[in-house]
């Protein structure tokens, strides 16, 4: 009677082996496939593929072409890396965009890096008219010219620009948005 009892355990215990075997080589290939996933879109993809080379990118006519001091320069004129010159911040600008209805309006902030203090102070005394120069340019947009990256990129550059025709000290160096929202 006891050596029926210790059979019948070892045959159960032997689907229950089973199981378990089955539901580990199940999760590993389900983890598997979600690596596999997760490596595809991170761009893993076919190793084969080269890259097509970027386009060189070309500021609008008129942008600022930022000097190439400290980090080094993107092909956008502006620098990358941490800033180097002192940091002005610009009070937030909210602005309708320029679509039928008026429906959607753009609101950031931002902080513009200068070459020295005395451009900080320099910039303190224009502001306003600064403002109102943002206000005119920022309001001129449409949604679609403010959704890539490189529409950003492009609005920076205009924005140093715009800035910079109100200085004789010094220069703007760089933007760095803290607030960029679009509704």
């Amino acid at each position: 009677m006891a050596d029926e009892q210790i059979q019948s355990e070892e045959q159960g215990g032997g689907k229950g082996k089973m199981v378990l075997v089955i539901g580990l080589v199940g999760a590993l290939l389900v983890g598997g496939g979600v690596a596999f996933a997760v490596a595809m879109m991170m761009g893993g993809g076919d190793g084969n593929k080269k890259a097509a080379p970027a386009a060189p990118q070309v500021p609008a006519q008129g942008a600022a072409q930022v000097p190439a001091q400290g980090p080094a320069v993107a092909q956008t004129g502006l620098r990358s890396g941490p800033p180097t010159g002192p940091l002005v911040p610009f009070e937030t600008v909210i602005v309708n965009l320029n679509e039928p209805g008026g429906t959607r309006y753009l609101k950031a902030t931002f902080q513009v890096e200068v070459s020295s203090k005395g451009v900080e102070k320099e910039l303190e005394k224009v502001k306003i008219p600064v403002k109102d120069a943002l206000i005119e340019y920022l309001s001129s947009l449409t949604l679609s010219e403010t959704q890539s990256m490189d529409a950003k990129r492009k609005i920076k550059l205009n924005i140093i620009n715009r800035i910079n025709r109100f200085l004789t000290t010094g220069r703007v160096l760089n933007i760095y948005f803290t607030e960029f929202v679009v509704q």
